[in-house]
């Protein structure tokens, strides 16, 4: 630990030994009993840590004086998630304050049910097997902790206030931890970590990227905000799919306005349920697919206009990042009534110096002016107000200004931090995380998955796989004893972006009767097919197996 102000090094403490599979939770107190005696506490510490094991650290801030709980979870090496994972799950020990519940994400191509292992976090000891019901495609399921365990039949002793839930079904699925603080109607996401090591790069996803459960403005007192970064130089729009998360049956599918590079703008769920046609019954949630003709980042952020209150849930199937060096949609002092933005640089770095910040309008990624910081210890941080910034430089944001982007300029070499003080109930929460955006998608490229697209013999046609581990399906009529070659082209001869390309032929009811790859130029994939009878046939293209790739291709059939 070290003091956060002055960088000056005030104690060290080592954790006891945490068993393979267990999570550790240490009060802030129990650390502090490494410092020496008489040493003044500071108002905050920065922190160094070493591990001797693979895994993950997380920061919850607790308050006593409301009962409240959230995860501020950004550190120097970005943020991550295990999708498959989710420790310190809470007990129903906890439920008097804090009931925990797991939304269980569908990421594969058809409904299905799946297993959840709950294990003591304290041990690693497995307790029991959760069975969930079915979950369609592109759907979500939410389970209470407290479902689990009267299903499972696990009763949690005076001291078992975690568990870790952990996939275990063969369904392609991720995995959510929100809590309730119920003192003030709060829902935290708890999945965000820091991991010990390097963050694993998400897959590859051309044009999918499912979050978590989207709140429809059905739910007077929940509605989502959904906001897309332009890191780009190109202005594009972000199309939103919207589906029923309980059934996975498709609502609407939203375009946004055209975004301006360096924008980064913010949309109501109001907004995309414009779309919704005349009538449509609003379901509690909606699961959502994004595609994109921007590169950039999207943040899901749940609003409570009962008690004025504003959490991060960005939380995707690929994973979560954050940009060390730029924050998106901090608050100008427009919503200071409710919501104040504090700026958090850190310098881990070995010698004191300032950070030069560019702050940009959110609206439109206008520059707007450049702020010097004071100078920050080596090993420190420095918060800075939102208000303290404009005023020092003289900025009187416009009345539909409600939003910045900060960024890092220069040679500083540390890390950047978004707070917001949700005023009314005084909890804190971290706004840094967010999800990036899939690789940008080609418009004119037409989903063929799950429905089949049609094509002709003698033609070719440009295709997409959309997400990692993906299918496209082409249905034509092919005559019997006639032989044809089927060519599948990708990233190695520049005919698309799928490296690798894999094919199977199946015959009308979808038995496989030959697949392969790789015979064409390099790793483009040739098949030669002569079917039995005239009649109808689909070519399903994915990649090779294995490596789950996204991407764009041409198919022709000779």
């Amino acid at each position: 630990l070290a003091n956060s102000t002055t960088g000056q090094t005030l104690g060290t403490w080592n954790s006891p030994s945490i068993p393979a599979g267990s999570a550790l939770q240490v009060p802030i107190t129990t650390i502090e009993t490494a410092l020496p005696a008489g040493t003044a506490t500071p108002q905050y510490y920065s922190a160094a840590v070493q591990s001797q094991m693979t895994g993950y650290i997380q920061h919850v801030l607790y308050r006593p004086a409301d009962g409240t709980l959230t995860n501020l979870s950004t550190c120097d090496s970005g943020v991550a998630i295990n999708t498959t994972q989710v420790a310190n799950v809470h007990s129903t020990i906890l439920d008097f304050g804090f009931p925990s519940t797991i939304a269980i994400t569908n990421t594969g191509f058809s409904s299905g049910t799946t297993t959840l292992g709950i294990y003591d976090s304290s041990n690693g000891v497995k307790l029991g097997t959760y069975p969930t019901a079915s979950i369609p495609r592109d759907g979500q399921l939410l389970v209470s902790v407290a479902t689990i365990e009267a299903a499972t039949g696990i009763k949690p002793t005076a001291v078992q206030y975690h568990y870790t839930i952990k996939h275990e079904g063969t369904l392609s699925a991720s995995l959510q931890h929100l809590v309730n603080n119920l003192s003030v109607g709060v829902n935290t996401d708890m999945t965000t970590v820091c991991a010990f090591g390097t963050v694993t790069a998400p897959p590859s996803t051309v044009a999918i990227n499912q979050p978590g459960p989207i709140f429809s403005s059905g739910q007077s007192a929940s509605q989502s905000f959904l906001r897309f970064y332009n890191t780009g130089t190109t202005s594009g729009t972000v199309n939103v799919t919207m589906a029923n998360s309980t059934t996975g049956s498709q609502l609407a599918s939203w375009t946004s306005p055209t975004i301006a590079p360096g924008a980064s703008a913010q949309y109501p769920i109001t907004t995309p349920e414009t779309s919704l046609a005349a009538g449509t019954t609003k379901p509690s949630y909606y699961s959502t697919a994004l595609q994109t003709q921007i590169t950039g980042y999207f943040q899901h952020v749940l609003y409570r206009p009962a008690d004025g209150t504003l959490t991060n849930l960005s939380t995707c199937d690929i994973g979560v990042a954050s940009l060390p060096t730029q924050l998106i949609n901090v608050h100008s002092t427009i919503l200071d009534f409710g919501f104040p933005s504090s700026i958090v640089v850190s310098n881990p770095s070995s010698a004191a110096t300032t950070a030069t910040l560019g702050i940009y309008d959110a609206r439109n990624g206008v520059k707007i002016n450049t702020y010097t910081t004071a100078s920050i210890a080596a090993g420190g941080q420095l918060i800075i107000p939102i208000a303290a910034i404009e005023s020092a430089l003289g900025i009187t944001p416009a009345s539909d200004m409600y939003h910045y982007v900060i960024k890092t300029e220069g040679s500083f070499t540390g890390f950047l931090q978004h707070l917001v003080n949700n005023k009314n109930v005084g909890v804190v929460t971290d706004m840094t995380t967010m999800c990036q955006l899939p690789a940008t998608k080609a418009v004119s490229y037409t989903s063929c998955w799950p429905t089949s697209c049609s094509m002709t013999a003698g033609t070719t046609l440009s295709g997409q796989i959309k997400k990692a581990g993906g299918y496209a399906n082409y249905r034509l009529t092919l005559t019997g004893g006639q032989l044809y070659t089927i060519d599948i082209k990708g990233a190695s001869t520049s005919n698309g972006t799928l490296t690798k390309p894999y094919m199977f032929v199946s015959d009308s009811n979808f038995s496989t009767l030959k697949f392969g790859g790789g015979g064409g130029t390099g790793n483009d994939a040739r098949l030669t097919f002569t079917p039995t009878a005239t009649g109808t046939y689909t070519i399903q293209v994915t990649a090779f197996v294995y490596d789950n790739n996204a991407g764009t291709f041409t198919i022709s059939v000779n």
